[in-house]
This record gives C-alpha cells, structure tokens and sequence, in this order.
C-alpha cells in the first residue's frame, strides 16, 4: 500500500489534507499544468503530490469542483519515468460558457 504522507509536494497547496490512505487537495485559481496548447497558453504551477512506488497499484479518484469560468478544469497527473514536458493528464474541462 502507498503511505501518501511520505509524499513531496510540487507547489505545495495553502489547503489540502493528506492521510497514510487519502490526499484532499483545494487549489487556487489560475493554477495549471498545462504545458503547450493551441493558444500559446502555458502554465506551471499547480499543486501536486509526488508519491513513488516500484509496485503494482490501483487507486480510486473523487474530482470535486465548480465550474466558474471558460477553461475550468480538474484532473490527475501521472508521470511516471517520462520528461515534465510529456505529463499524461486526466481530467474534464470546461471550454463553453453553457
């Protein structure tokens, strides 16, 4: 089992809460880890939770989060042994004003 308090923060969170089995983390606006888009918009400074492990593991995601302006969005990181620049992303995004 991956014990998340032995974790290393990259833009540490003002709030968030971690436990041996749980991680709750409240972002600030206009964080991102968007690195290339057709806009030119790049951005690199959303919290994040780096936790390694040589072993085989499953994990179960919660996204809670309000829309409040086009582009909001929300989603997990995982990097594995790739460079930043290729971070593969999970997420949804708002990209109308519906």
């Amino acid at each position: 089992m991956i014990d998340f308090t032995k974790g290393a923060w990259i833009f540490e969170p003002k709030r968030h809460d971690v436990s041996n089995r749980k991680v709750v983390i409240t972002t600030e606006p206009e964080t991102d880890f968007w690195q290339r888009s057709y806009y030119g918009f790049r951005n690199d400074n959303a919290p994040s939770l780096l936790v390694e492990s040589s072993d085989n593991f499953t994990f179960t995601t919660m996204v809670e989060f309000e829309y409040k302006s086009q582009f909001d969005q929300c989603g997990l990181i995982s990097t594995g042994h790739i460079p930043r620049s290729l971070l593969r992303f999970c997420g949804i995004s708002r990209s109308m004003n519906l």
